[in-house]
């Protein structure tokens, strides 16, 4: 692994249209993953909106059954932060196995997120 000094040997060493051909391409990253995530965080608002409008509808639950339900969303917070991959559909798919189904016009949530 080269130092930081020793690369910027190495860019100092370029051809001027090398150089700026490895800006673009560097610039053309940092747009991709822009757009990545504010895709991302945009999706994020949208669960969170939907989740918010729905939970008007969830029934009050006994202290007993909150606690139950919320070690499976902490379990699942935990798991998404760490690993990835994991959406809304996996968490609705998670709370059904645990005996906590979404109040949603009878669909069932399986664990990729999709319903039957």
């Amino acid at each position: 692994m080269t130092t930081r000094e020793e690369r910027a040997a190495q860019l100092a060493a370029m051809d001027p249209s090398e150089l700026a051909a490895l800006v673009l391409a560097h610039e053309d990253r940092l747009s991709a993953v822009a757009t990545a995530a504010g895709t991302a965080a945009d999706n994020m608002r949208a669960t969170i909106a939907r989740i918010e409008q729905e939970r008007a509808n969830l029934p009050e639950l006994p202290p007993r059954d909150a606690e139950k339900v919320l070690a499976v969303v902490a379990e699942w917070c935990n798991e998404s932060w760490e690993v990835g991959g994991i959406d809304a559909g996996d968490l609705a798919w998670r709370l059904q196995e645990a005996g906590y189904p979404l109040p949603k016009d009878g669909a069932r949530h399986t664990n990729n997120g999709s319903t039957r």
